[in-house]
């Protein structure tokens, strides 16, 4: 981390913990700095949505476009692959240990 800022990681999780502390299991997960809105149907999905943006702007924080993924249906995180039905492990990950 620069600057020795060796807990920011730490820091900027708590920070998001206690803004969206009524949120998180209920209808948004977030690991460090992934935001995943949880939905049953897209009627659900579209109104988390606005209040995880709703919020966002509360707090002003801002996303980057390019690292934002909207509508997809199984996604990378913490080399996993997650989507509505199963937790799979990424196999990039398998076969490079394979060829270890």
């Amino acid at each position: 981390m620069p600057f020795g800022l060796k807990d920011a990681g730490a820091t900027y999780q708590r920070a998001m913990v206690s803004m969206f502390h009524d949120m998180i299991h209920e209808s948004v997960d977030m690991y460090v700095d992934d935001i995943l809105p949880k939905y049953i149907t897209k009627y659900d999905h579209i109104s988390y949505l606005r209040n995880i943006f709703q919020r966002m702007i509360d707090y002003k924080l801002k996303l980057k476009p390019q690292k934002c993924a909207f509508g997809v249906s199984s996604s990378k995180l913490l080399s996993f692959i997650v989507s509505r039905t199963s937790i799979e492990v990424d196999p990039k990950k398998v076969s490079a240990i394979a060829n270890f």
